[in-house]
């Protein structure tokens, strides 16, 4: 008798558990469980974007390449009170244009204008004040102020000394004058393979005293001055 006892009590202990365990899923399964879950996968961070650069810190990178750039090899153009000066690698990273007590200044980056300076005024070539004359000179100077065919190739040429001064100094004539029409009137007062100094007139009416000379193989400086 007390052995049936005991075996109904556990019985029904059994019973209530596994009931209660039911009754607490059902009731899970209509409010919704609201317990924590543990997060599969922990949070993405987004990557940071880089930092746009101040207007300030452009300026100061600007400046050091300008001084950078004026420790390379340099061309001069000389046109009667105007001189420019091209700092090249191997095309203008910089050119400066004097004229009486003025100064301009173009800087480039990869071919294309980045900042100028004029008249005490500073531009980066995005800015929307930019006089657009400035824009159209820089990427005009950059054309005709760069190295030309006769420069990059001035090793293959076997003419002789003479005729290579005369050639590479009246192709970059024709390049900074920005006309073909180019006539070497008299002999080289120079007397030198290395510097060419003789009147030229350029499209018929334009009567200079050109002094060309060379570095190497190309033109260091040109200069036009008038009769």
């Amino acid at each position: 008798m007390h052995s049936s006892i005991t075996k109904a009590v556990l019985f029904s202990s059994v019973f209530l558990f596994t009931g209660c365990s039911s009754l607490e899923s059902a009731w899970n399964s209509m409010i919704g469980d609201d317990s924590p879950k543990a997060s599969a996968t922990a949070p993405q961070t987004q990557s940071e974007s880089p930092k746009a650069k101040s207007p300030k810190a452009e300026m100061a990178e600007s400046q050091n390449a300008i001084k950078q750039a004026e420790n390379l090899p340099r061309f001069e153009y000389i046109l009667l009170d105007t001189q420019y000066t091209a700092f090249l690698n191997p095309q203008p990273e910089l050119i400066k244009v004097n004229k009486g007590s003025e100064t301009t200044t173009f800087a480039y980056k990869n071919g294309a204008l980045t900042l100028v300076e004029h008249q005490q005024q500073r531009y980066r070539a995005e800015d929307k004040n930019i006089p657009p004359s400035l824009v159209q000179e820089g990427a005009k100077l950059q054309k005709i102020l760069g190295l030309n065919s006769a420069d990059k190739n001035a090793e293959n040429i076997k003419t002789g000394s003479d005729a290579k001064l005369n050639y590479l100094c009246i192709t970059k004539l024709q390049q900074v004058a920005q006309t073909q029409r180019v006539f070497r009137s008299s002999a080289n007062m120079a007397k030198s393979d290395s510097r060419l100094i003789a009147d030229v007139r350029l499209n018929g009416n334009q009567f200079y005293k050109m002094d060309c000379q060379l570095s190497g193989n190309r033109v260091a400086k040109l200069s036009l001055s008038k009769k």
